[in-house]
């Protein structure tokens, strides 16, 4: 039997993954075999720094990222990678002027539709965006 198991934080932040073949328990007392078997895998988003200042961040983080994914990480940054914070796409244009230094493009409003076509971010209301929790994906 073949099983996947993603394990999250407290902040739905995926923390690892893995897939395992699982046996079934032996009868006899003492022959059981163990049940899992396998090496977890990483996940990229658990190894983000998020204390690190903002500029720092997007130059350790951004510089292979598409449009869409800066978006994403933008949104990430501002959220503290926390699935479900709401966050105003006004506070990610305003962030991300001050910024194209280093992102290297114009903030474009089709990288919203992009980031939403990606299944990484979510709309709560209008103007209002929130991490998904396959936003680590843009990393990976």
């Amino acid at each position: 039997m073949r099983i996947h198991v993603q394990l999250f934080d407290d902040n739905d932040l995926l923390v690892a993954e893995g897939d395992a073949n699982l046996g079934l328990a032996s009868a006899t007392k003492g022959t059981q075999k163990p049940f899992a078997q396998g090496a977890p895998k990483r996940a990229r988003g658990a190894d983000i720094d998020f204390s690190l200042p903002e500029r720092a961040f997007f130059k350790k983080y951004s510089s292979s990222l598409s449009g869409p994914k800066q978006f994403v990480l933008m949104l990430a940054y501002l959220s503290q990678g926390k699935v479900g914070h709401e966050v105003a796409l006004s506070e990610i244009k305003n962030r991300w002027s001050k910024m194209t230094s280093i992102l290297q493009n114009d903030f474009n409003p089709s990288f919203t539709n992009a980031a939403k076509e990606g299944g990484w971010v979510d709309v709560k209301k209008r103007g209002i965006y929130v991490l998904h929790s396959k936003w680590s994906e843009i990393l990976g």
